[in-house]
């Protein structure tokens, strides 16, 4: 079932945008901002690593965004603000795959980054977007 994670992260990630799924009756940046949960069950330890897991997503998710309306990077220029939210959310996975996260937040920097940059030059626009951001911000928890 592991293998389903980094499709689960990307429709998740996808899913959490603004007004994505107009048939669903809540907030849809819950979907994004709470992908800990499900992610989370996936590699079950116990209550106390679960917990934090949907800590470190929560926080890579809310706090440091995906983007250029991040309020805690706002002073950084664009490229390091897409770079260090594709780190976090990479590195939110610590609980699940322990070092092996820094490698994805690694991938995820890198893949924040390059994304951004096909969808300036409108070589790649939302869903995939979205779907990329998400898929390879998980992409090393579906090995583990």
């Amino acid at each position: 079932m592991k293998f389903l994670i980094f499709i689960i992260g990307a429709l998740l990630f996808r899913f959490g945008g603004q007004d994505q799924v107009k048939w669903l009756p809540w907030n849809q940046k819950l979907n994004r901002w709470l992908m800990g949960i499900i992610l989370g069950l996936f590699f079950w330890k116990g209550w106390v690593l679960y917990g934090c897991t949907i800590i470190t997503y929560l926080i890579a998710t809310n706090l440091f965004g995906y983007g250029e309306k991040t309020p805690i990077l706002k002073y950084l220029p664009k490229v390091w603000k897409f770079a260090v939210s594709g780190f976090m959310f990479g590195l939110a996975s610590v609980f699940m795959i322990g070092w092996w996260s820094l490698l994805q937040a690694f991938i995820g920097a890198v893949s924040f980054v390059i994304i951004m940059y096909l969808d300036d030059n409108n070589k790649v626009k939302n869903p995939w977007v979205e779907l990329l951001r998400g898929g390879t911000g998980t992409c090393l928890t579906s090995f583990f």
